[in-house]
């Protein structure tokens, strides 16, 4: 179909004017890289003095008389402790080491030389957790103030460690020799990958401290033992057959360096570095024992989406055709059966990017990290609405196929599915629990809808009767809307709509389908098909619009819990008002299980009200599956 040229003058002032008030348009998540300083402050805990030590090291050193080994002779001053903590074992005395030897790193220029000094810290610290860590009866290590500096410490030698041996391509090297501050050879072996992937389909690993997101309201951390990495799949070498990710998807991980004495005489220890999803790794285990694993789930989401700037919204909502390839359900993880999909579809001239902050912030639940996956239908919203319902269906149909069928663990946590859909993506959500019948057909076209699919090619009438005609999913157990206009918007009989449906350019096959119906219905001639007209998205928020009306006219499926979010712009918990965009009046669902009135516009999905309700939901959610779930039968 041929595209359309347009005077700028009202596309400028419909691109400004809309942008600014559907409220859509907000500070966008993105990074920046950490100068070479600042990136290793982030580890910094106690109070240090002039020479870089902690006052506790300088405290122990001068009481032995040996404070001036650190700038005279490091690796003598390393030798002492460690021949002083052999004979006294006092932990205090690894402390200092592991001060000593990242301190003294720090301060040297050369990475080579320096290297030897953060390999000699880790296994300091590492040495600590095993020796006075693990012995501990606790279920989980007790962290206190000298323990945090201990580890500290040892992940800022195996953040320095790590970035070396990125730095000279021995990440994935099977064995290789170095020797620590003291002259001891440190064999290292092939990491151990935890991850969804093996090491050899990823293109980098990334330390997470080089970087930091910005315009993030919240951010998903943990302390603990471990390196945040931010690890970046190769899709040229992994197999993504019937798998659908976000674009430059990246996946948070976290690197732990393990050590061991040697059985070999050549050898002093052997080093080997293990790398855990973060994302579904709460602990690592040192010597059995579990230390909470340090995790940072926010920077590599901060970076994905700096590295991927997403689709032009302008263009995605007025050229449908052109932008087929970024619409579809897209995973924001790689695929895991033991947990249930929440799936989040985004509303009027916006992306699934929009949900980025609100993503971020449930990941730091460790409960709903557990239980949920994230999933984002993407989609042009200048299609008719029921057409892009049809596509988030299918999508949905076709995920089942291709990642849960035939898997009874999978079937089992797909069947209790979550959609979260904001607002016209509210609409396209509720066909997903509605019964529509042949209520829109005849809506539509009166008594002549019988007629007209038997008038029209096969091939578009089974496009048709699926678009108009659904039935609830099975595995949807629950809907939130988020400020959707379910009795129509008035933007959309404004200028501003009007202006906007004119811009919009249609796929063919839509004018085609379009065209056929009228012809069929009423016989017209050619010269008067070519005025045909077929709605767009934006029409279909008319609050008279005859699709919309059906909508709403429609019965939810039984024993399907909804919810609903509104915005209004002057004042919270008052049901009145509007957001801008969408009236209460409009967003407003009687027989709600939950309704609340954030103080917002349109953007509703990005207030921090809005995170700690569906939170609520979401555990709701899975308090109401477990109690539904029989118990086991006794024998």
């Amino acid at each position: 179909m041929g595209k359309h040229f347009f005077s700028p003058v009202p596309v400028l002032l419909f691109l400004t004017t809309i942008l600014f008030c559907t409220s859509c348009a907000t500070s966008d998540v993105s990074i920046r890289r950490r100068s070479a300083d600042s990136s290793g402050n982030i580890y910094e805990f106690h109070k240090k003095t002039d020479s870089g030590l902690s006052y506790h090291s300088v405290n122990i050193l001068n009481g032995r008389l040996a404070l001036s080994l650190f700038d005279d002779n490091t690796s003598e001053l390393l030798r002492i402790l460690e021949k002083e903590f052999a004979e006294e074992g006092n932990p205090e005395l690894l402390q200092v080491m592991v001060d000593v030897s990242v301190t003294k790193a720090n301060q040297i220029s050369a990475p080579d030389q320096a290297v030897s000094y953060y390999l000699s810290g880790a296994i300091y610290a590492y040495e600590y957790m095993r020796r006075f860590l693990c012995d501990s009866k606790e279920s989980e290590v007790c962290i206190e103030p000298g323990r945090i500096a201990v580890i500290l410490r040892y992940n800022h030698a195996v953040a320095n460690l790590f970035s070396y041996l990125r730095t000279h391509d021995l990440l994935t090297r099977d064995s290789f020799q170095f020797r620590n501050a003291i002259g001891e050879s440190i064999r290292f072996q092939k990491p151990v990958c935890r991850l969804p992937l093996s090491l050899d389909e990823f293109k980098d690993l990334l330390v997470c401290a080089n970087y930091e997101p910005e315009n993030m309201n919240f951010f998903s951390y943990r302390f603990g033992v471990g390196v945040p990495l931010i690890a970046l799949p190769d899709f040229n070498h992994y197999n993504v057959k019937n798998k659908q990710f976000q674009p430059q998807l990246t996946i948070p991980a976290t690197a732990v360096m393990h050590f061991r004495k040697s059985a070999n005489a050549e050898v002093n220890s052997i080093a080997q570095m293990e790398l855990l999803w973060a994302d579904r790794t709460d602990t690592v285990s040192i010597h059995g024992h579990p230390f909470p694993l340090c995790l940072d789930l926010s920077t590599p989401l901060a970076f994905q989406m700096s590295v991927n700037p997403g689709v032009n919204i302008i263009r995605y909502m007025l050229d449908p055709d052109g932008m087929k390839n970024v619409q579809g359900l897209f995973l924001a993880e790689p695929y895991s059966p033991d947990r249930i999909p929440v799936v989040f579809v985004h509303g009027l001239m916006s992306r699934p990017r929009t949900w980025a902050q609100l993503f971020n912030t449930l990941r730091n639940d460790p409960v709903i990290r557990k239980k949920y996956q994230f999933w984002f239908f993407s989609y042009s919203t200048g299609m008719p609405i029921l057409y892009s319902a049809l596509q988030l269906r299918l999508g949905l149909d076709d995920a089942y196929a291709a990642l849960v069928k035939g898997n009874p663990a999978a079937e089992a946590n797909f069947n209790k599915m979550v959609i979260v859909g904001h607002s016209m993506g509210g609409l396209l959500t509720k066909t997903i629990i509605e019964d529509s019948g042949d209520t829109i057909l005849r809506k539509l076209f009166e008594n002549e809808s019988a007629e007209l699919l038997k008038s029209i090619p096969e091939k578009e009438c089974e496009l048709l009767k699926s678009a108009l005609i659904f039935s609830p999913k099975p595995y949807v157990k629950r809907v939130v809307f988020m400020a959707t206009p379910h009795r129509g918007a008035v933007m959309a009989d404004s200028w501003i709509g009007r202006i906007g449906s004119k811009l919009i350019s249609l796929p063919g096959f839509a004018i085609d389908l379009g065209k056929n119906v009228v012809h069929a219905l009423h016989r017209l001639p050619p010269e008067q098909l070519l005025k045909l007209h077929v709605k767009t998205g934006i029409e279909n928020l008319s609050p008279g619009d005859p699709v919309l009306c059906s909508l709403a006219s429609l019965p939810f499926a039984p024993g399907i819990p909804y919810h609903s979010v509104i915005g209004n712009e002057d004042k919270a918990g008052v049901p009145d008002g509007s957001d801008g965009i969408v009236p209460y009046a409009s967003a407003h669902l009687d027989g709600a299980k939950s309704e609340i009135v954030v103080k917002s516009g349109h953007s509703v999905q990005m207030n921090p009200l809005t995170a700690l309700e569906l939170r609520r939901i979401l555990l709701l959610h899975l308090k109401e599956c477990d109690e539904k779930v029989p118990p086991p039968v006794q024998k």
